[in-house]
């Protein structure tokens, strides 16, 4: 593995480690960069070379990813749900349906169902 190709994992495991300690926090460009000591813009191209998506794609991919396993395994509201992974509720309702194509409460009446019948 070239030193070149090392760097761009370490980009999106750094990622993975500011976002697993900062979930419930807004999390920029600026401060994802910052941790590697890049400007935004060679951080978001070397990023998306690597993972082969934007920073903040990435972000909002892993932060839903942690809201369905909250409603899926946990009794949380879905305002408690929101504040964890740092959006306010509205915003968070919008975000989830967009991506996910349900509403949060949606996707937890669909997966308690699948949950009864397995």
């Amino acid at each position: 593995m070239k030193q070149k190709d090392f760097q761009r994992i370490s980009y999106v495991r750094s990622a993975d480690l500011y976002i697993d300690r900062h979930l419930h926090e807004k999390i920029s460009l600026q401060l994802l960069s910052d941790t590697c000591c890049l400007s935004r813009f060679h951080y978001a191209r070397e990023f998306k070379k690597e993972a082969g998506v934007t920073p903040k794609q990435y972000v909002i991919r892993r932060k839903l990813k942690a809201a369905e396993d909250m409603l899926q395994y946990s009794d949380m509201k879905v305002c408690e749900v929101a504040e964890r992974i740092g959006y306010e509720p509205s915003q968070f309702v919008t975000l989830f349906r967009k991506h996910l194509g349900l509403s949060p409460l949606q996707f937890r009446e669909r997966t308690l169902k699948k949950n009864k019948v397995s």
